[in-house]
């Protein structure tokens, strides 16, 4: 391989890096500010977030659930995998620190919570 085609080779991979980033980045601004209806299976991982950060447990007993939820000893445990909720902590925790709702408060439409919780950890990564 010539210095020439290895500089064209270089350039060529840099302008489709800065490429793919700009569509990142359009897709991002278009699809960022949609906020999602809670569902069953939000509700589940929201309320697991919540319970790890707001009361140090994973008894989702008091927070608003559907049918997405296992009974073990009396309480209510979240039937998702842990680690959504679990990264999620730190973003819920700041939300919650700017003054957003507990998750304790059932708000089906227009949850700013839920929406940051996603942006978070499903949109952007």
């Amino acid at each position: 391989m010539t210095a020439v085609s290895a500089r064209t080779t270089s350039a060529t991979v840099a302008r489709e890096r800065r490429i793919a980033v700009r569509l990142g980045l359009v897709v991002l601004v278009l699809l960022g500010p949609v906020v999602a209806r809670h569902d069953a299976s939000s509700w589940s991982r929201t309320a697991l977030t919540a319970a790890l950060w707001d009361e140090h447990t994973i008894d989702v007993t008091s927070y608003p659930l559907g049918i997405d939820r296992v009974v073990h000893d009396a309480e209510y445990r979240s039937d998702k995998a842990p680690g959504q909720p679990f990264l999620a902590v730190p973003f819920y925790a700041a939300y919650r620190a700017l003054g957003g709702e507990p998750a304790v408060i059932e708000r089906a439409q227009e949850n700013l919570g839920l929406w940051w919780q996603t942006l978070w950890t499903s949109t952007i990564p």
